[in-house]
């Protein structure tokens, strides 16, 4: 409860500053480039910490009242309240990937999703591909509303979960004679072998300095791919979200279509 309302205070003291009205202004199409990332990013955090409060006090308020789902704890020692959380406000803020960010996000909607529709609407045993995500991330955005900020941010998530997730070929990366099925083990080799020696001791366990900036450059790259990604979602309105895309220049979107155009046949399956 006392973590609700301290989320819920945090939004109170920043939303008259940040919000979705600052992003369609005028001004906010005069700031440089490095404050409209800024601000993107701080106003999706600062609406970020509405729902974060809203649902630990909707949390809260269910395990005093006695409804509440007890999980066993991973060490076997007690167990844990935790059926009931919706949202793991810690690992959003420290995602430094947009997979970890979308799968801690509205927890219980993501598992009914995931479940009892966009696993099933792929055939046979093939995995969920694009065209299955869009259909699902459609879906959310109907039930959100019929907004066209709805529409575009999570047309652009859609994009992002299969970027993060999809096997990618690469073939700039990659010798010509992989085969498809060896793809993804081949990219994710090439880069431990190439670039992670960079940052990691030779054991591998134990970070080198530069560790640190890899890390940093990881969790701004997704806190602010993910803040444009979610900006129609703050604006609502079509013409000022494409304005924002449009002043960014829309490079998050470029980089994350540049990866989509790389995979293979099966559209990520």
């Amino acid at each position: 409860m006392l973590t609700g309302l301290l989320w819920l205070t945090t939004f109170m003291l920043l939303s008259g500053r940040l919000s979705g009205e600052l992003l369609a202004s005028a001004s906010f199409a005069e700031m440089p480039m490095d404050r409209r990332c800024f601000t993107v990013a701080a106003t999706a955090f600062t609406i970020r910490a509405k729902y974060y409060g809203l649902w630990s006090l909707a949390e809260g308020s269910s395990v005093l009242a006695g409804v509440t789902a007890i999980q066993d704890d991973t060490s076997g020692s007690k167990p844990r309240q935790a059926g009931l959380r919706n949202v793991n406000a810690l690992a959003i803020e420290l995602a430094q990937n947009t997979r970890a960010y979308l799968i801690n996000w509205n927890i219980g909607a993501s598992m009914w999703l995931r479940h009892y529709f966009y696993t099933r609407l792929s055939p046979g045993r093939q995995k969920p591909g694009l065209g299955t995500a869009l259909i699902a991330f459609f879906l959310l955005a109907i039930s959100h509303g019929f907004e066209a900020g709805f529409q575009l941010s999570f047309f652009a998530t859609a994009f992002a979960d299969q970027v993060a997730k999809c096997r990618c070929q690469l073939c700039l990366m990659l010798p010509a004679s992989i085969s498809e099925k060896t793809a993804l083990t081949a990219f994710i080799t090439a880069l431990r072998r190439r670039f992670r020696p960079i940052v990691l001791n030779i054991d591998q366990k134990h970070g080198t300095r530069l560790q640190v900036v890899y890390n940093l450059g990881g969790w701004v790259m997704a806190q602010t791919m993910m803040a444009f990604t979610v900006a129609p979602y703050l604006i609502l309105n079509l013409e000022a979200s494409l304005r924002v895309w449009w002043l960014s220049y829309v490079s998050y979107h470029i980089l994350k279509s540049r990866v989509l155009a790389c995979v293979n046949k099966s559209w990520c399956r």
